[in-house]
């Protein structure tokens, strides 16, 4: 047999009384192998074979033995069909006058482009954080759509290319998933890389593991230090600089309180202007909390505030070096985030933390003065890590109805 399987054969043109000269048009298949009506050759040669069915019929005469390697694969079923059965359903396609075409050159390109977009535009539509998902629905809602369309259109008398779209969704599909997973990978990085600033590197960790896990903080009641520091004649002193001078000094501040309080595993919960909180044994619990807090807050006062003295003084931005105040109290918070779909921050609640904050606001005007007062609950769990504290006594605090017992240093 000549030709192609798929396209009328010349052969079967002349056979139907067709030109030769046509143009080659999809064979239209009465069904799989086997569907068109077959008489045996033995029975015609013996006469055994009814001459009124095929009165007025065109007959095609061939071999459908396997050896003799007339059969071929057809789009209209998994087995074989032989030469003579192919012909025979192309003489019906042209007597039936050509029912398929080819879908148009434009609709077949047309259809490559939008199935190889369909995956990425989808992932456009929604939000981020559900890219992922899109992409593989899309790659799935894509693929059944255009099967379905292409057999409404088979149905309707044109044959549209499958093979080439379905090629370019699947390639689409994936290209989407691996930018979108990509782009989540990044994101996530920078996240955490963001959170780093606030929060010690295993706290980041447990917020925003590196693989897929879901970013979790679960709230819970821990027991804590909180550390409240403040920046003393900051205002005044931004009184006479620029705007972005007084940026450049708060930014210095707070770069150089947050690294002491990261390096004894502290967490910076929020700056307030030129003030700090920090806390330390929460959002991950910390057995010394205590001690830590008191470790950052000497360094802050012995460290980190001498250096920024230092470089204030060398950049002449001030006339004389600036003082902090700092307040510690251990106790109970609260440790979560909190906050409204658009906006989220991590947050440390409770009595322990309003108690931590008026500490720090009595080390203004004190008697006798002093830069660091701390609360009796925080003294009881440091130790020999008290050593060089004094006693200040009983103090009232605003809000509280007993006193608190609070020492003192600097």
């Amino acid at each position: 047999m000549q030709g192609s399987v798929t396209g009328v054969p010349a052969l079967s043109v002349i056979a139907a009384g067709g030109s030769p000269a046509a143009p080659t048009r999809p064979i239209d298949y009465a069904g799989p192998a086997g569907t068109v009506r077959t008489i045996p050759f033995w029975r015609v040669a013996s006469g055994r074979f009814d001459r009124d069915a095929l009165r007025g019929r065109i007959v095609v005469v061939g071999v459908s033995a396997l050896a003799q390697q007339d059969v071929h694969p057809t789009p209209a079923g998994g087995d074989l069909m032989p030469g003579a059965e192919i012909h025979a359903n192309a003489i019906q396609t042209v007597l039936d006058g050509y029912p398929l075409r080819d879908a148009s050159a434009f609709v077949a390109i047309l259809l490559v482009l939008t199935a190889g977009l369909f995956a990425p535009l989808a992932t456009l539509a929604g939000s981020p954080t559900r890219a992922l998902g899109q992409a593989l629905g899309a790659g799935v809602l894509g693929a059944a759509a255009l099967l379905g369309g292409a057999q409404l259109a088979f149905e309707g008398g044109t044959i549209v290319p499958v093979a080439a779209p379905l090629l370019a969704l699947l390639l689409g599909t994936i290209g989407a998933v691996a930018l979108t997973y990509l782009f989540e990978v990044r994101v996530r990085r920078r996240l955490r890389t963001t959170f780093e600033r606030f929060v010690p590197p295993n706290v980041a960790a447990e917020l925003l593991p590196d693989d897929d896990a879901v970013p979790t903080l679960e709230s819970r009641r821990l027991e804590a230090t909180v550390l409240f520091c403040d920046l003393r004649g900051f205002t005044s002193l931004s009184e006479r600089l620029d705007a972005e001078q007084v940026i450049a000094v708060l930014n210095r501040y707070l770069e150089a309180i947050s690294g002491a309080v990261f390096a004894h595993g502290g967490t910076v919960v929020s700056y307030q202007g030129d003030g700090v909180m920090a806390v330390f044994g929460a959002p991950l619990p910390q057995d010394d909390h205590a001690e830590q807090a008191l470790r950052a807050a000497r360094a802050i006062l012995d460290e980190a505030l001498p250096r920024f003295n230092a470089w204030l003084l060398e950049e002449r931005l001030a006339e004389q070096p600036l003082d902090a105040g700092i307040g510690l109290n251990s106790g109970h918070v609260m440790s979560g985030l909190v906050g409204s779909e658009r906006r989220v921050e991590y947050a440390a609640v409770g009595d322990a933390t309003n108690v931590a904050a008026r500490l720090q606001a009595l080390s203004r005007d004190a008697d006798p003065p002093a830069r660091l007062f701390l609360s009796d609950s925080t003294y009881a769990q440091l130790g020999a890590a008290a050593e060089g504290l004094r006693r200040h006594g009983a103090v009232e605090l605003r809000g509280r109805r007993e006193s608190v017992t609070v020492w003192s240093a600097g």
